[in-house]
């Protein structure tokens, strides 16, 4: 049931401070009503997800599901799942806002060349997808650093590696000091 999820997953945040809880959400399957939809959008508000995958159903010839009555039609599937896709995006950026501040270790998975600088990108211990640059002559492959994380990007955050000048690709999005464009993307 839904209040035995919220027990669960209160203990594990109680257990594991920080740790970051993702979920699937699959909408419009055969007989999801806008009811039932509301109140999944209301229980994953509720739940505060580090990050959604969002699925839309797709009609399969064949399956069970295909044969199911009260099929939902694709354009009230396709909005219902930007609405989650949305959602997941707010969810995950409150999540990463968290951590800004924080000095946490990397494992830095792989650097794309740009000029004279590498971006990186990589994944700190609770999975939260961050970034950064150096020269390029630093190579961070599979190594796990303390990376001080200073801003939310899109679909993760930004951080600055320990021990190294880093040049100032992903510059301070000007309508709110904590939030970052990554530029040449």
């Amino acid at each position: 049931t839904q209040q035995e999820y919220r027990r669960l997953l209160a203990s594990a945040r109680d257990a594991v401070p920080g740790n970051s809880i993702s979920t699937d959400d699959m909408v419009g399957f055969p007989g999801e009503t806008d009811d039932e939809f509301a109140q999944t959008i209301s229980f994953v508000e509720h739940m505060e997800f580090s990050k959604l995958h969002v699925f839309r159903f797709s009609r399969r010839e064949g399956t069970r599901a295909a044969a199911m009555p009260n099929q939902v039609s694709g354009k009230i599937a396709q909005e219902r799942s930007r609405r989650v896709i949305e959602l997941g995006a707010h969810l995950e950026h409150t999540f990463n806002r968290r951590f800004v501040g924080e000095e946490m270790e990397v494992l830095w998975e792989r650097g794309e060349i740009l000029g004279s600088h590498r971006r990186w990108t990589g994944l700190t211990d609770n999975y939260i997808r961050c970034c950064t640059e150096t020269p390029v002559e630093v190579d961070l492959t599979n190594q796990v650093t303390g990376s001080r994380l200073i801003a939310t990007v899109p679909g993760g955050i930004r951080g600055d590696v320990d021990g190294v000048t880093v040049p100032r690709l992903i510059q301070p999005d000007s309508t709110n000091s904590s939030e970052f464009t990554v530029l040449g993307s």
